[in-house]
């Protein structure tokens, strides 16, 4: 009896370990690596290394490519000690609220297929600009997915951005204590 007790609590221990080490996949790709590697996938998929990825902080890269068939921005963040990826995000713009609004119910739909079982949060919120706008979560074991959408002015017929934005738990974290360290 006494046996077979440590044995479930042994691989009960291993399993919660399995689980643990894996990561969020943006555009397919774990973000469980560093910079050069997660690049490398990212260029064989398409994308480009944007002009104005010289210009970002350190610990940003941006690219331009395709995102779930959908032209896009992408940005991603690493540390810069480690070089550990543990943020992607993919914003798509478009003219128009209503255009926009049409591509996160396109995007939610999507994700509502992917991850079923998601913790999914919504709610609606008022920007800058006063527009009113909705976002969503998903919280997954991995990570974290937020839908939202940002605009450049007051009108329903300006420039907008949806973000879908990938947040890697176990990066995040690491990337968060390292952080810390400066403290």
């Amino acid at each position: 009896m006494k046996r077979n007790i440590i044995l479930t609590l042994f691989i009960s221990l291993v399993s919660l370990c399995a689980t643990a080490q894996e990561h969020i996949k943006f555009m397919g790709i774990p973000m469980g690596g560093t910079i050069t590697a997660f690049q490398n996938k990212l260029q064989a998929k398409g994308l480009k290394v944007s002009v104005e990825s010289a210009r970002m902080p350190a610990g940003q890269r941006g690219y331009k490519g395709t995102f779930s068939g959908e032209q896009a921005e992408i940005l991603i963040w690493f540390n810069p000690r480690t070089k550990i990826v543990y943020r992607g995000k993919a914003m798509i713009n478009r003219y128009g609220k209503e255009f926009i609004l049409g591509v996160l119910s396109e995007m939610e739909s999507k994700l509502d297929l992917k991850y079923p079982d998601a913790e999914k949060y919504t709610d609606t919120f008022k920007d800058d600009y006063s527009h009113e706008l909705r976002s969503v979560a998903y919280k997954l074991p991995t990570g974290r997915i937020d839908l939202f959408i940002t605009g450049e002015s007051y009108i329903d017929s300006g420039k907008f951005y949806l973000h879908i934005d990938y947040h890697d738990a176990i990066n995040d974290f690491k990337n968060t204590l390292d952080e810390m360290e400066d403290l």
